[in-house]
Order: C-alpha cells, then sequence, then structure tokens
C-alpha cells in the first residue's frame, strides 16, 4: 500500500512553491509528472483499540501496514499474538483468555513498534474486555445408550465449582427414574449411569447450571429393537419397498401372514417388501418382528404395510356392462354425485375461466386461425395420450376418459331416466342388468366466459377425436324435452364440458 506521510508533503510543497514562483506568468502544472516521494518508514494499523464483549474471550485480527520492520510488546498476561515480530504488512490475529473475574472488567495497552535501529517509532493499543461469566461446558450434547444397564463419564469444562444437576423429562409424565447424573469430587466429570431397559426406547435431559449458564445433554437409552420406517405405502402398481431397517444386537424374527406381500432380505439388518399389483381394494398387512436379547428382555415390534388401491378413493359402480367397465359416481371437480364439477376444453387437464381457441392449449398459432399442436390426423393420434387426459391426471389410479365406444356402451345397455337430484337436473343411468345406476347431471357447457344450457343439457367429453374434423371431438349428451339416449355430446374441442372418468 503506498502512502505519502508528512515529511513527503513538507518536502513537495516548498519544491512546487518554487516552480510556481519562478515563472513570470500563471502556469498550469501537470501533477502526474511531479514524482512521488516516499518516507524510509512508515507503521500505521488497522485499529487503535479492541473490545471483546465476551467474558469467555474470542479472537479479534489486527492488520499491519508497514515498509519496515515491526513487534508487538507488552502484550498482557491475558492476551496473545499468533505473530509477534514481521517485515511489511501482516495480520495478526488477538486471541483473548476467559476472565475468570465475575465482578471487575479489565483493560490494558499494549504497542506495536518499529524494529529498526534508525526508527524509533511506536502506535499504542488499547485492549478492554467485560468481566467474566460463570461457565460449564459439557464435552458433547447428546449421549446413547444401549438397551443394557450402562455408564459414561464426560469430560466438563467449567471455572466454577457450585455448578449444579438436574434430570429432566423429555415429555410431560414420561419417567426419569431409569436415569441419574452425578459429578466427580473434583468438578471436572459428570457420570450417567442407566438402568437395564425392557420396554421402547426412551429420552431424558440432564441440564448443567451455574449461576449465570447451563447446558443441557440429551440422553438416549435404546430399546433391544427398532423397526424403521413402521409404516409402509405401496403403490397400486406394485413394486418393491424402500429399505427397512431391523435395529438390534439379537437375532430376530419376521411374521408374515400375508400372501400377497414378499420379503425380501437385503442384508442382515435390512429387508425390502414386494407385492404384485392391486386391482381390488385397498389391502393392508401387519409383519411382526420379535427379538431376544439378553436378561430375557422380549420385544416384538410390528410393521404396518398399506397398498393402494387402484380408484385412490373415488367411487365407482359396475354396471354389468359387457366390457366389464367401472364408471366413477362423480364429474372431475365435483364433491358429490349430484354436483356438476368442473368444465375442460377436450385434451386440457386443468379448468380456466375463458374456452376459446386463442387459449386453447393446442393452438400452437395462439388466434382464432387454428394451426393444431397435438391431435391433427397428420400425426395418427385419435385418442388422448395419459398426459392429456384429466381423469388421468386429476384423479390418478387407473381412471381415464371414456372413449366414443363406451360412452355408446352405455348407451345401449342401461336405461335414462331424467330426474333432479340434490336439486340438480340430470339423467339417471340404470343398467339393464343389475339395475345399479350412476347419475349424470345437466352441467350444460361453456364458451368463452358464458355458461349456456346449465340444468336442461348435459355434455360430456370422450376421449376420442372426431373422425370427420381435426377441430372437434367425440362425446356424449342429453336433454331435457328430448330424455333419451344421445343427443350428440362432442363438438369443438375448446368448449368446456363435464369430464366422467371410468376404470379400467
Amino acid at each position: 500500500m503506498k502512502r505519502v506521510n508528512n515529511a513527503c508533503r513538507r518536502l513537495l510543497l516548498p519544491a512546487c512553491l518554487l516552480i510556481v514562483s519562478s515563472c513570470s506568468k500563471q502556469v498550469s502544472l501537470d501533477w502526474s509528472q511531479v514524482p512521488t516521494f516516499r518516507s524510509p518508514h512508515n507503521l500505521e494499523l488497522s485499529s487503535s483499540s479492541f473490545f471483546f464483549g465476551d467474558g469467555l474471550g474470542g479472537t479479534k485480527t489486527l492488520t499491519i501496514y508497514a515498509n519496515t520492520s515491526w513487534e508487538v510488546t507488552n502484550l498482557p498476561d491475558w492476551l496473545t499474538a499468533d505473530t509477534l515480530k514481521g517485515t511489511g504488512d501482516a495480520s495478526v490475529s488477538l486471541t483473548c483468555k476467559a476472565n475468570l473475574s465475575f465482578t471487575n472488567a479489565r483493560y490494558a495497552t499494549f504497542e506495536v513498534r518499529s524494529a529498526e535501529d534508525d526508527w524509533d517509532y511506536a502506535v499504542p493499543v488499547t485492549a478492554s474486555q467485560v468481566k467474566g461469566v460463570r461457565i460449564i461446558v459439557p464435552d458433547t450434547s447428546e449421549v446413547t445408550f444401549k438397551y443394557l444397564e450402562g455408564r459414561q463419564v464426560l469430560p466438563v469444562t467449567t471455572n466454577v465449582e457450585d455448578w449444579t444437576i438436574t434430570v429432566s423429562p423429555a415429555g410431560w409424565g414420561m419417567p426419569t427414574d431409569w436415569l441419574s447424573a452425578t459429578k466427580s469430587d473434583d468438578n471436572k466429570t459428570l457420570q450417567l449411569s442407566v438402568d437395564l431397559n425392557s420396554g421402547d426406547q426412551r429420552l431424558a435431559y440432564v441440564v448443567l447450571r451455574t449461576t449465570d449458564t447451563k447446558a443441557t445433554i440429551a440422553v438416549t437409552q435404546k430399546s433391544l429393537l427398532e423397526v424403521t420406517p413402521t409404516n409402509v405405502f405401496i403403490t397400486y402398481k406394485g413394486g418393491t419397498s424402500g429399505i427397512i431397517d431391523i435395529d438390534t444386537d439379537a437375532p430376530f424374527e419376521l411374521t408374515n401372514d400375508a400372501d400377497w406381500l414378499t420379503v425380501n432380505t437385503v442384508d442382515e439388518r435390512r429387508l425390502t417388501l414386494t407385492a404384485p399389483p392391486n386391482m381390488n381394494d385397498e389391502r393392508t398387512a401387519i409383519i411382526s418382528v420379535s427379538a431376544t436379547g439378553q436378561h430375557s428382555v422380549h420385544i416384538t415390534r410390528e410393521l404396518n404395510v398399506r397398498q393402494q388401491d387402484p380408484f385412490v378413493g373415488h367411487a365407482y359402480v359396475d354396471l354389468a356392462l359387457p366390457s366389464g367397465l367401472l364408471w366413477a359416481t362423480c364429474n372431475v371437480g365435483a364433491n358429490s354425485p349430484k354436483d356438476y364439477g368442473d368444465y375442460y376444453a377436450w385434451g386440457e387437464t386443468s379448468t380456466k375461466e375463458k374456452f376459446s381457441w386463442k387459449t386453447y392449449d393446442f393452438n400452437k398459432s395462439g388466434d382464432a386461425n387454428v394451426k393444431f399442436s397435438k391431435y391433427y390426423f397428420d400425426d395418427k393420434k385419435y385418442v388422448l395420450d395419459p398426459e392429456d387426459d384429466v381423469a388421468c391426471m386429476d384423479w390418478g389410479g387407473i381412471w381415464r376418459m371414456p372413449t366414443k365406444e363406451e360412452w355408446d356402451e352405455l348407451r345401449d345397455n342401461c336405461d335414462f331416466t331424467w330426474i333432479v337430484k340434490g336439486g340438480h337436473a340430470g339423467v339417471n343411468v340404470s343398467s339393464s342388468v343389475n339395475k345399479k345406476s350412476i347419475f349424470l347431471p345437466a352441467a350444460g357447457y361453456c364458451t368463452d366466459t358464458l355458461f349456456f344450457d346449465v340444468g336442461s343439457y348435459g355434455a360430456y367429453w370422450s376421449s376420442t377425436l372426431s373422425t370427420s374434423s381435426k377441430y372437434e371431438a367425440e362425446g356424449f349428451g342429453f336433454i331435457s324435452m328430448y330424455p333419451y339416449k344421445w343427443a350428440g355430446g362432442g363438438g369443438n374441442r375448446y368448449v368446456g364440458q363435464s369430464v366422467r372418468p371410468v376404470c379400467p
């Protein structure tokens, strides 16, 4: 770092005045051409005072700027420096010890002095520290014991003798009599002792206190046997679960009464579970894990396994159709069979406020001059892909939108009756075979932001593109004045209509 000290300035000023006075007229000086003089010695500090606001001590940095040799002198015994001598610029770490006085702060002055024989110069530095605090610090904040009776001794750092110990429960009503804590006669160690644990894992806290501070140690005593996790979920598609850990030092046994579930051994203390696809209702199983250890300690844990149903909680009706197809009892977005549910453009998986060609997802032109990005005959896609099927994406499981042929099957094998259910009009669709039924509310349809024929017309999408026009898709519809089985239902793909899922 370049500096021009006062001595340099005193040399430069007369020279500049001499130049100016020797000219008979005003001149402009080019200061960039004036040579820079440097003092033979320079010594400066980043700070001339340091305050340690923690009675426990700490470290601060002193930066020295110099073009000479220097040394740090007269340090108090409670302050140390990692470097006492040097030449040129340097950083010195100053470490303050803990203040053992609980009543008085302390102050000192030391110096950073030139070490050159021809230059006697020193910069004083003051240091101060607040009064000390009564401290206690164990060498750990967590201790774990096995299920057996045991003991551990922990070193403790403290500057007082009158520290106390209490044992606190981890929760209201939890016992602590299994754990004891005592300090040594010299106050330098803490002894923890636990009884034999023949039950579940347990936890308590040992609290060490002085007048000013406290320290908490979490003490855990493990059980003979722990199973992690205790709850396993497998999707309806089947497959293998994640790793299940069996934490025990003793031999253990497994009991599995579920014929659909297979236990796979990964190694001596880890396993996985495998299930085939589930095409029925949700199913559960319990796997018992038992271990017997020393002193006749016996523990049994239960591993709860649940495999999702393919209907993911949505209700359905079997109308005894020739195909075996199952029909949902509600529209997508509805909370009950009578509710209209949400409206969707064909192939879109989110509802919206405005239904038009400009807002249609597959209109890549972005205006009324429609140019389709998908399902436009040339791509040979005539039925919605799963990612464009709102029943599949919104409900999950094995749900999907029905095809045109599946709507035709419903029409040809069921009786349709116009009714009002829960304040909403629609048709009751009853099986000609088993008389079970579903209700299709007449939710109308939406164009732009306007709803039409709500309560008098039902318009439901199929997953099938129209074979006569790429602008249209097939559907199913019915109207109140003609409650027959078929009244269209398809139309322009951008129109918002109802969706009734089916499976599988």
